[in-house]
């Protein structure tokens, strides 16, 4: 059996004649009553080509979209928690990712993640969409190494494309969905589809959320709306042009931190902060993308606007934050491209690539809790020409090339920690590679290995106007993708090294002249195995297992100071930040049939960590251990699929568990939590 989706990025007119048969068999599925066991067959477009899951040469997981609307996952942390590799790390303004110990720990829009993070196609720079953003989706795709040769920002640890559902042509539906659970959480999510015509749809979904702070002022809580409507135009199978507008509230206390010491003592959610102020920000998103069948390919154009700001009242360690961060955050980005029409036997694509953001951000001074006032202003602008090419040279064998071509600028300006303002500025260019191979080895098993480069762009401190490098990466990976036993049993093993010149770490610390925000470059090399494995024991039963097992270590020297009174520490040997040595994933299901009365679906989730710093810090309060959670989960599912009941329970051993790091105060990930969640379907 297949499971298809629509993506964008992709010729819609090529995944729907792909998918065809895909959806059928499908169906079959979802009835419970198939006495075959066997693994679904996904179709991705990971590569901007469409391929299955275990035919495309890359690290690759995928998340459907349907297990994050019944599980209420609505932040990364808990859409991403059971992808091998993946590592969610706490951030001030929202959640940002790390791949193989590749993130970031740098304020948004000073620097830029590691993990180029998209939404229907297009690259964010905040992190504030990934507390909010997971709504009527269609799939979640990690791809894990880096994608530069395709993707057009900052994929030096891999890509996480957030894909939503598209209007369909001439139908009309209706999903609506609705949970409640522990700390007063209220959720409820709904989307409706409407033909206009016969060349028009409209697609218009929307969420709200409402929970009380897991800290006991009132901090680490959620609440916000968001919407999205899009508008597919398809006037012949060779022309479709999909246009969207996409709209995030966030309210409510926002993030917060426990003092190292309450949460040694095991207060982890307990902080002597005061909970007054809050956080109120909205953003909000246009773009489009065309399609248009020419020649042997496809020209995909996808241009886009994003804006954001937000404010921000509260107090952090005794002392008072009051301002607006951002105060205005502005994206422009394009993208064009001409790609091969998905089944030709040389898959090629080429393109242009064009982003520019701006962000300012300042603070207002508040004598009470001795906040100064102070402001920033961060610039960039990229232009890259893209291209890649796979080409068959014998039976079974493909040769793969890619290259990029990228320039970069930025600059800076802002107030230091006596109030003087300073800026600064940086150009770079950076050329980037793609070579690899790949083989059939058996109907069933595809062989890879690639070689190749990538970059993060580095940048300028507006807080004492001071540049600091660009990152590069040269990486090495080999795998192979199987199916054994009829395709009952997916075997998916890799390796990869990599090696990195000017990894860029950032230090925070409170000296004798206030606040200081310090950036350093490094050498680092991270190299390990992954082993991601499915099996379908019978036709009612499944497993899955991943183990990611990392080496890493910082190769030069990096002193920084890494408590207040400080002493000068050096980091040379040490691993990098967000890097656990293992990581151990897995997961069982069983299908319970009852015939005209529906499925029940039992599934449980065990996820094990091995200590890891979850900042470039090497205090204790910056070292979370070695630690293991499990989340369970009972579905029913009326047997026309119209109607569903959830009831989960998450972090079943309420573990703590840290997910950042700042001047004596931890980040923690959320305690047990347990809901129920209903869905229907018209």
């Amino acid at each position: 059996m297949k499971y298809s989706v629509h993506a964008c990025g992709i010729s819609m007119m090529c995944l729907a004649a792909l998918a065809a048969p895909a959806r059928a068999a499908e169906a079959d599925a979802g009835s419970g009553k198939s006495d075959k066991a066997s693994l679904s067959e996904i179709i991705v477009t990971a590569q901007k080509t469409v391929s299955t899951l275990q035919k495309t040469p890359i690290a690759i997981s995928v998340v459907n979209g349907d297990a994050v609307s019944r599980l209420a996952q609505s932040t990364a942390e808990d859409v991403l928690k059971n992808v091998a590799g993946v590592e969610v790390q706490g951030a001030a303004r929202g959640q940002v990712i790390a791949i193989r110990g590749l993130g970031t720990d740098t304020p948004p829009g000073v620097g830029e993640s590691s993990v180029s993070t998209n939404f229907d196609g297009v690259y964010s720079i905040r992190a504030e969409a990934n507390t909010l953003g997971f709504y009527d989706l269609e799939r979640v795709e990690v791809l894990r190494g880096p994608q530069s040769t395709l993707y057009g920002r900052n994929a030096t640890g891999g890509v996480v494309n957030m894909i939503s559902a598209n209007p369909q042509l001439g139908k009309t539906s209706l999903a609506v969905s609705a949970g409640l659970g522990n700390y007063g959480l209220l959720r409820g999510e709904a989307a409706i589809n409407l033909p206009v015509g016969e060349t028009l749809a409209l697609r218009v979904s929307g969420t709200g959320i409402t929970r009380d702070g897991y800290l006991n002022n009132g901090h680490s809580d959620q609440k916000g709306a968001g919407v999205r409507a899009k508008l597919l135009w398809k006037p012949s199978e060779d022309l479709s042009v999909l246009t969207g507008f996409e709209g995030a509230w966030l309210k409510g206390h926002g993030g917060g931190g426990v003092e190292v010491a309450n949460f040694a003592a095991g207060k982890y959610y307990t902080t002597a902060d005061s909970g007054i102020g809050g956080q109120d920000y909205f953003g909000y998103k246009l773009w489009s993308q065309i399609d248009w069948k020419v020649g042997p390919g496809i020209v995909t154009f996808i241009p886009a606007y994003q804006k954001g700001s937000g404010q921000n009242n509260g107090v952090f360690g005794g002392r008072g934050t009051y301002g607006r961060d951002p105060a205005n955050i502005e994206q422009n980005s394009g993208e064009l491209r001409y790609a091969s029409a998905p089944g030709s036997s040389v898959q090629w694509i080429a393109g242009l690539y064009h982003y520019d953001y701006s962000q300012y951000t300042y603070s207002l001074d508040n004598t009470t809790y001795g906040s100064t006032a102070g402001f920033s202003y961060n610039r960039g602008i990229s232009n890259a020409v893209f291209g890649q090419v796979t080409v068959p040279v014998a039976n079974g064998l493909r040769l793969i090339g890619g290259l990029r071509e990228t320039w970069d600028q930025r600059r800076a300006k802002g107030t230091d920690a006596v109030g003087n303002i300073v800026g600064g500025a940086l150009s770079n260019s950076f050329f980037d590679y793609r070579a690899g191979l790949e083989y059939d080895v058996g109907a069933h098993s595809l062989a890879y290995f690639t070689a190749s480069s990538a970059f993060r762009p580095g940048g300028v401190s507006p807080f004492d106007g001071k540049t600091f490098l660009p990152e590069r990466l040269h990486a090495y990976e080999a795998g192979i993708k199987n199916r054994f036993f009829d395709n009952r049993l997916q075997f998916n093993l890799g390796g990869f090294y990599y090696d990195y010149s000017n990894y860029q770490v950032v230090d925070f610390f409170i000296g004798a002249t206030g606040a200081n925000l310090v950036f350093y470059n490094v050498d680092a090399k991270n190299y390990g195995l992954e082993l991601d494995t499915q099996a379908a024991i019978t036709s009612a039963d499944t497993l899955n297992a991943s183990v990611t097992w990392l080496s890493s270590r910082i190769e030069g020297d990096l002193i920084l100071h890494p408590a207040d009174p400080f002493t000068a520490v050096n980091f040379r040997g040490q691993r990098l930040p967000h890097a656990p040595e293992w990581t151990i994933k897995g997961g069982y299901q069983h299908l319970f049939d009852m015939g005209n009365n529906g499925t029940i679906t039992a599934r449980g989730d065990l996820r094990y960590v091995s200590k890891q710093m979850v900042a470039p810090n090497n205090t204790a309060g910056a070292i979370q251990d070695a630690y293991a959670t499990l989340d369970a989960s009972l579905a029913w599912k009326s047997a026309n699929e119209r109607y569903g009941v959830t009831a989960y329970i998450k972090n079943i051993t309420d573990k703590a568990v840290k997910t950042g790091y700042f001047v004596g105060y931890v980040t923690v990930g959320a305690p047990q939590t347990y809901g129920v969640t209903v869905s229907v379907k018209f």
